[in-house]
């Protein structure tokens, strides 16, 4: 769909296996800001503006619900990123793993707006509905002249999924959907725990995810107070707040320039781990010297310009 110096619009923070997907084309990304402000929802101003001004706009990466920030794209922005690309040579990946983890409503996806199922391919898995991550097991859904060339490809690039993995995914799409439900009301359980904790922290405030199991703070007036990136942040959590115990998180960069000042945590703990991890993570934070300790043997991680703490 894409040939070299072909724009391809992405909305940041994004995840990070996007600009390769993009480089390997060589064409070109060119990037939209997700702001808390809209939830994380795309900006269609963006979009329309790509359409208009960029010498090839030929992609569009759509994620939603979004990782890292938890975002849900709502029908009317669906609505009207369709009626935008509607009939142009303009092809979207939207990434749908999270179909299943949407907090308030159902999920929405572009293919079903009219004629997105020709511009468009969504994509799915296994490992996040029905916990399989371990079997790599996924499918994508677009028009039948789409699939035909995924078929060529995957056929001689992979030869085929393994067959006991096919009928896992199988058993489980047949008789799994009750489990998978339920597991699905205890991730929101668990997003609501954690968020309700993070927004207990001084310095942190965190929006309610629309999906997804990741939660995704603004940190930004606690690595502005101790000019510490939120990468810095994040890797001083992990290794440099306590001799024994640490926190794994990401820091919001790790997702793009526009994710700079936020955290991207992870809900698939147990209830006791979550709220021990918001408890170490608010004492931490306070820990201003062991903070100026690491960044003495950590440079890399010195913040050079505050974060925006109103953007954020």
């Amino acid at each position: 769909m894409l040939e070299p110096e072909d724009g391809v619009l992405v909305f940041s923070p994004y995840f990070p296996t996007y600009p390769a997907n993009i480089a390997r084309r060589g064409a070109r990304m060119v990037l939209s800001s997700l702001r808390a402000a809209r939830a994380f929802r795309p900006d269609l101003d963006d979009v329309r503006r790509f359409l208009d001004e960029d010498p090839s706009p030929k992609g569009i990466f759509l994620n939603s619900p979004h990782n890292p920030t938890g975002g849900v794209t709502t029908e009317d922005d669906l609505r009207g990123l369709a009626d935008l690309i509607r009939g142009r040579d303009v092809a979207v990946f939207s990434d749908e793993p999270y179909d299943c983890m949407v907090w308030g409503g159902r999920h929405q996806s572009l293919l079903a707006q009219p004629g997105m199922l020709d511009q468009a391919v969504a994509a799915y898995t296994f490992s996040k509905s029905f916990s399989m991550s371990g079997w790599r097991l996924g499918y994508a859904v677009s028009s039948p002249q789409t699939v035909k060339v995924f078929d060529l490809l995957t056929n001689t690039a992979l030869s085929c999924v393994p067959s006991f993995t096919q009928l896992a995914g199988a058993a489980a799409l047949q008789h799994g959907r009750e489990y998978r439900d339920g597991r699905m009301q205890e991730f929101h359980r668990k997003v609501m725990l954690l968020v309700a904790g993070l927004n207990t922290v001084d310095g942190v405030s965190c929006l309610t995810p629309g999906g997804t199991f990741y939660v995704f703070p603004s940190v930004a007036a606690i690595c502005n107070r101790n000019a510490i990136t939120s990468h810095g942040l994040a890797m001083y959590l992990l290794e440099g707040a306590d001799d024994t115990l640490g926190v794994a998180c990401l820091g919001g960069e790790c997702f793009g320039e526009a994710g700079g000042g936020f955290l991207r945590l992870s809900c698939a703990q147990p209830d006791d781990r979550l709220t021990a991890a918001v408890s170490f993570l608010a004492d931490a934070t306070t820990r201003r010297d062991r903070i100026a300790a690491y960044l003495g043997t950590h440079p890399e991680y010195r913040l050079a310009i505050p974060y925006d703490v109103a953007i954020s």
